[in-house]
């Protein structure tokens, strides 16, 4: 069997969960990545040990898997991504649009599709999207927003939630 290596990025889409719960279809990126802040971790997992009083190892564990989350920075400031990954409203109209922030978080949940260089699509079926704004004021400084989106469970039956499968650009 051939070795498949995914390897790079070129690009990273969301879109809205679909009606039956399961991945989206409409996939659109919000905007370019910027170098080197893209990665999807997953945490460890977790080991409950059991113990008796009779014996120094376990008699039974139970793991928890570790949570898989994925992050990256945009640095689209566009009013109307804002909005997709903030909150907020947008207001006017280009190249005048204004940007507002929400009075209280977000829940803001999307599928997400991670198009590598070379190698296998990766899907994700629900994600609770996080951002910020991080922008240092400096003369090479840039405004970025870094999204963070946690894999949850997909509310349709008998779904995984990521897979890595089809073939990329």
């Amino acid at each position: 069997m051939a070795e498949v290596r995914t390897l790079g990025l070129s690009k990273i889409e969301i879109s809205d969960i679909a009606g039956d719960g399961g991945l989206g279809t409409t996939f659109l990126a919000l905007g370019k990545t910027y170098k080197d802040t893209a990665e999807l971790l997953g945490e460890d997992p977790e080991i409950f040990e059991h113990y008796c009083e009779e014996s120094d190892d376990p008699e039974e564990t139970v793991v928890t898997k570790g949570k898989v989350t994925v992050k990256w920075s945009i640095f689209d400031s566009d009013a109307d991504t804002l909005v997709k990954v903030l909150g907020g409203t947008a207001t006017g109209t280009a190249p005048n649009k204004i940007w507002s922030a929400p009075a209280t978080a977000p829940t803001i949940e999307k599928s997400v599709k991670i198009t590598p260089k070379n190698g296998k699509v990766i899907n994700i079926v629900r994600a609770k999207i996080v951002a910020k704004p991080n922008f240092k004021l400096a003369k090479n400084g840039v405004l970025l927003v870094d999204i963070t989106a946690t894999i949850l469970t997909p509310t349709k039956a008998a779904t995984a939630s990521w897979s890595v499968g089809e073939a990329g650009t």
